[in-house]
């Protein structure tokens, strides 16, 4: 398999403004269909990206390509669980926008079937590709900064004027509110980056309009803390409600011989009783991360298709960070904590 053949679905905006132009960067890949409920708006699309086969839905998809490699899921969360499933039913292989469906078990289904068909399936957390992410990571594991105890980080942004969109408001579309949304962001990278530790417990607040919602309610903002095996912790904050000017983001760690903190990336490390910085010179620029994401995130599901390289973002992770946020949303509605 020298060249990759590939189909889009969905035509919206991630895969317009992220997933198209990062797929248009690498030379052995050719995207044969793109499909959308709205064909009209696929068309467009189509035509702007000079892909051939406009369709409708996966199944058409599958139908009319057949020889397609791979499907790129750009829909709403709702869908991801359906397309996903026709698409690996059907022998090709997998790449969705997180989150892979709207519950743990949708998930391990997914991962399950992936396993009995040989295919890959990858979950498109693309802050794991970020650069300063993937640097961060290589100081981590080479104990650099020692053994990450806490992590703190948060996403609160402000009320948009057009926020009552049924896409955001809707659970049985988007499978939750704001943490579904961003909160899943800000919680995958610290975790990933902290080593993907079994969680123990769980404790949440959630609100809707300073309230705990209703059941069926899609929340507005979170505040979480998370507990794991190796004794360390999460704590992570996130709104889109907010009385604020601008998006207010954090992602902080703190290890036992020195700390470090993401956009823009700073690494500190104590030596010899002295807290110094260590961040790689000229690696600190944030102009660019949201496309260069996307590009590398591309460019590895690429590498693990040709290649067979293990992934960065294996499926099985997307199953137990469901696990957590489903356990967040039980903790939040009714009060308590969960454990595991």
């Amino acid at each position: 398999m020298s060249e990759l053949k590939i189909a889009i679905i969905g035509a919206g905006w991630v895969a317009q403004i992220a997933h198209l132009p990062a797929w248009a960067k690498f030379n052995n890949v050719k995207i044969l269909a793109i499909a959308d409920v709205d064909e009209g708006k696929a068309s467009k699309v189509a035509d702007k990206f000079n892909i051939p086969n406009v369709c409708t839905d996966i199944a058409e998809v599958l139908e009319k390509v057949p020889e397609i490699d791979a499907v790129d899921i750009c829909t709403s969360t709702g869908s991801h669980f359906a397309i996903a499933q026709a698409a690996l039913l059907a022998e090709k292989h997998v790449i969705v926008e997180k989150p892979l469906a709207t519950t743990s078990k949708e998930a391990k289904r997914l991962v399950n079937i992936a396993k009995e068909r040989n295919k890959k399936l990858l979950v498109a957390m693309n802050h794991r590709f970020r650069p300063d992410s993937m640097i961060l990571k290589s100081f981590i594991q080479g104990n650099e900064i020692g053994k990450i105890f806490y992590a703190r980080t948060g996403w609160l942004k402000p009320k948009p004027k057009d926020f009552d969109s049924q896409w955001q408001t809707s659970t049985h579309i988007s499978g939750g509110g704001v943490f579904m949304d961003t909160g899943i962001h800000v919680l995958d990278l610290s975790w990933w980056l902290m080593g993907n530790p079994n969680p123990v417990s769980v404790s949440a607040s959630i609100w809707k309009n300073g309230k705990t919602p209703a059941p069926n309610e899609a929340e507005d903002s979170a505040v979480v803390y998370i507990k794991f095996d190796d004794d360390s912790s999460i704590t992570v904050e996130t709104g889109w409600t907010f009385n604020i000017e601008y998006d207010l983001i954090n992602t902080n760690f703190f290890g036992t011989s020195g700390s470090a903190i993401l956009n823009p990336l700073r690494i500190y490390k104590n030596l010899h009783g002295q807290v110094v910085n260590v961040t790689p010179v000229g690696k600190t620029a944030t102009k660019n991360l949201f496309k260069d994401s996307y590009t590398y995130e591309i460019g590895h599901f690429i590498e693990v298709l040709l290649t067979d390289k293990e992934s960065y973002s294996k499926p099985e992770d997307a199953v137990k960070r469901l696990q957590i946020i489903e356990a967040i949303y039980d903790s939040g509605r009714n009060g308590k904590e969960i454990k595991f």
